[in-house]
């Protein structure tokens, strides 16, 4: 398996132009950093604020997602399917066919 990755990541790698690559590392990067930043801000403004947000989690950790909840995940990934049909990546090309 990863044998596998690796080698659709070689692929991948050797077919994108290097501006993209660096776009896709930078837009990563930005994504995780601003996580990390808004987290750590969040944890200091609770704790600036003494709210106790374990009572919250705790709270809500064992429930099931509702029937709504699960309907609309469904929703979303049909949409996301509906979009991008059978055949989309080797009509853009494929980096690992």
């Amino acid at each position: 398996m990863t044998d596998a990755i690796l080698g659709i990541l070689t692929e991948c790698w050797e077919i994108l132009p290097e501006s993209s690559l660096y776009m896709l590392f930078g837009f990563l990067a930005a994504i995780a950093g601003c996580s990390l930043l808004l987290g750590w801000l969040l944890n200091r403004f609770y704790a600036w604020t003494g709210l106790d947000i374990i009572r919250w989690v705790t709270h809500f950790q064992h429930e099931k997602a509702s029937l709504p909840a699960v309907s609309a995940a469904l929703v979303l990934v049909g949409l996301i399917v509906w979009q991008n049909p059978r055949g989309w990546w080797e009509k853009q090309g494929g980096c690992c066919g």
